[in-house]
């Protein structure tokens, strides 16, 4: 198996599944700004497509991070949301996940 061309096969797909859930604009309207971080920005993308942004606010407004995800939820392809309240805890975030089906039926979060 040619791993390089595997991992660039499963970058190129998590960059098209970024575009066409437009994830950035949905954050962005929202007035986050949003930092790749994980698998995909090191280009070690390889069984799993899993996208990883960390996304920040000036304040933390629990409705606007619902709007965001509602907007994400409206998306073709996303199948499922998982939502985290660690706002009370060491990590004092909130912690969403989203999978997505694409054409190949193969998933990704």
């Amino acid at each position: 198996m040619d791993f390089k061309a595997l991992s660039r096969y499963n970058q190129e797909m998590a960059w098209k599944i970024i575009e066409e859930t437009d994830i950035l604009n949905i954050w962005s309207s929202i007035g986050a700004k949003i930092n790749l971080v994980g698998s995909l920005k090191s280009g070690l993308l390889m069984k799993n497509r899993d996208i990883d942004f960390h996304i920040y606010t000036d304040e933390l407004i629990l409705a606007d991070s619902f709007t965001a995800m509602r907007r994400l939820a409206e998306r073709p392809g996303i199948q499922e949301i998982l939502y985290k309240n660690l706002i009370d805890t060491e990590e004092a975030c909130i912690e969403w996940h989203a999978w997505y089906e694409d054409e190949e039926k193969q998933m990704a979060d």
